[in-house]
């Protein structure tokens, strides 16, 4: 038995049987009672998903995101949360780092019929602003932690240059002056900011810019334990404290230091960024800027959500402040 067998039996139009099962006005109340009774005694249950066919809706969320891992699944998780409380599901592509990928999860999902994405942005090409710039006008999309100067699009922001800003000030008032760092992805925006953050600060506090001491890297395991062994392994000068552009870098150059015999925090100390849940149970627990992944799920949702009711975007931007998180892997010198 299908919404058109019920209709049927009832006498009345598809069109209301469909108000009916989403509570909608515009039925009077005794055909509403008749309609419902029919559904009642012939123990139909609506498919949701050909009401909303019917609606031309889908009630599909669609998530862009680089890579899945702990970081972008906690924020996945909030998003889902939210939206799943308001009637919506979600679907998430991976572009596995890999930008003519993302390009295609964009059409994928249009094809889909999602009503609206949330997009983890990594580099902005030509084509991806071609895309977003395409798609956006006929569902909304909402970034997060992309760069606004790169795509017009709802953002949620993280305040990466004060969150670096609050942990190489604490490493200089622990007394160190050698302070290096392990850098993110060359062409990521979010890497930039916290690279500019670094240097700004150290300038700022009359503290030497060491080259040497400034490793290229990635956001990955492997390129914080490569990392700590271009800065580390041999008879050159070393820093006394180094910076790693995230978590997932500095848990694996907590390893490196292990196998090179450095003592954290006896001999270097290491901060990082994100405070993702590996990063407290390291050995020396790892001191780190704390990002509310939470809260930037539930905001880029909320977004979606005014947008669906008022038709607009009220905030184009969101700003969240970050804090720092003190734990063993920094010592005063």
């Amino acid at each position: 038995m299908n919404i058109k067998d019920i209709a049927k039996i009832a006498n009345v139009s598809i069109s209301t049987v469909s108000r009916v099962i989403n509570d909608k006005p515009g039925v009077k109340s005794e055909i509403r009672e008749r309609v419902k009774k029919v559904i009642k005694e012939n123990n139909f249950i609506p498919n949701l998903l050909a009401v909303n066919l019917l609606k031309k809706r889908t009630n599909v969320i669609g998530i862009i995101v680089p890579v899945i891992h702990s970081y972008y699944a906690k924020i996945i998780d909030a998003v889902s949360d939210m939206l799943i409380e308001n009637g919506y599901s979600i679907m998430v592509a991976s572009s596995r780092m890999n930008m003519e990928e993302e390009i295609e999860n964009f059409n994928m999902l249009i094809e889909k019929q999602v009503e609206g994405i949330i997009y983890f942005p990594t580099v902005i090409t030509e084509n991806h602003k071609k895309v977003t710039t395409l798609y956006s006008e006929r569902v909304p999309i909402v970034m997060i932690e992309g760069n606004p100067e790169e795509l017009e699009l709802p953002n949620v922001l993280l305040d990466n240059i004060s969150g670096t800003k609050k942990a190489i000030k604490y490493l200089i008032e622990c007394g160190h002056k050698r302070i290096g760092m392990i850098k993110g992805n060359k062409e990521n925006w979010v890497a930039k900011e916290r690279e500019k953050a670094f240097r700004n600060t150290l300038i700022e506090n009359n503290i030497e810019i060491v080259e040497k001491f400034i490793c290229d890297g990635e956001f990955s395991m492997k390129s914080g334990y490569e990392g700590v062994y271009t800065l580390f392994n041999g008879e050159k000068e070393k820093p006394t404290a180094v910076f790693f552009c995230n978590d997932t870098m500095a848990i694996g150059g907590i390893r490196a230091f292990a196998e090179l015999g450095i003592k954290l925090p006896e001999e270097v100390s290491i901060v990082g960024f994100d405070d993702i849940v590996p990063g407290s149970f390291s050995v020396p627990s790892l001191t780190t800027v704390k990002q509310d992944q939470v809260e930037m799920g539930r905001q880029a949702a909320k977004m979606l959500l005014d947008f669906f009711e008022n038709k607009s975007f009220k905030i184009s931007k969101i700003v969240l402040e970050q804090k720092l998180v003190i734990r063993e892997s920094v010592k005063k010198i």
